[in-house]
């Protein structure tokens, strides 16, 4: 197992042993740098999640689903009315917030039943070597696009059409070195545990009090 405090790329904080996977209770800072795998060719979709909906009394399960694409380096809600694929993330913003980027590998994905939806972004490679938690703020609230405005949106940069826009609404909630394995929300909502494996093969759940 892994001894209480004895994960120094660990994010700050207290850390407790769970077997040999242990839990941060804090879940802010930057694990260290650590050396990421070869890069793989990346085509298809890496996970998917029903997106939720809010009414006055409850969250209730919607229509329709929420796809990280790998080969599309986006994530996309899949409207279960028409079948359209409306871009929900494209680029996102770099870890100084000085600028944006494409998403690089784009994998989980979680929402909230306040309309938030977490997703998570690894590093591909030795050269970039931060991956990323990031929220997407009300997503629910991203109007729909028709099924042919989706067949053009392949091509599209931003999330619009427009070769510039970003969506302003994501902020960077978690960063670490290793590579992000899984993510799933409290069953409170009021964080989120992160599954973490490092380049010694380690792994780590930090929760993330949100």
């Amino acid at each position: 197992g892994v001894a209480a405090g004895s994960c120094p790329e660990n994010l700050f904080g207290r850390t407790q042993s769970q077997g040999d996977v242990s839990i941060n209770h804090e879940g802010h800072g930057t694990c260290r740098n650590l050396a990421a795998q070869p890069p793989i060719p990346l085509l298809g979709s890496a996970s998917l999640a029903v997106e939720l909906t809010r009414n006055a009394e409850k969250s209730s399960i919607g229509k329709n689903l929420i796809v990280a694409e790998w080969g599309e380096r986006r994530i996309v809600r899949v409207e279960g009315e028409t079948g359209a694929r409306t871009p929900l993330v494209t680029m996102v913003p770099t870890a100084d917030f000085k600028s944006w980027r494409r998403l690089r590998r784009p994998n989980h994905v979680a929402f909230s039943p306040f309309g938030d939806l977490f997703f998570t972004d690894n590093a591909p490679s030795s050269n970039v070597t931060s991956s990323m938690v990031y929220r997407l703020k009300e997503a629910v609230h991203v109007a729909p696009i028709s099924a042919q405005r989706s067949r053009e949106a392949h091509g599209w940069h931003g999330t619009t059409g427009k070769e510039q826009s970003v969506n302003e609404d994501i902020d960077i909630l978690f960063q670490t070195g290793g590579d992000i394995e899984g993510m799933a929300l409290s069953a409170d909502h009021s964080g989120l545990f992160i599954l973490v494996t490092d380049h010694f093969s380690k792994r780590t759940i930090y929760y993330l009090q949100l």
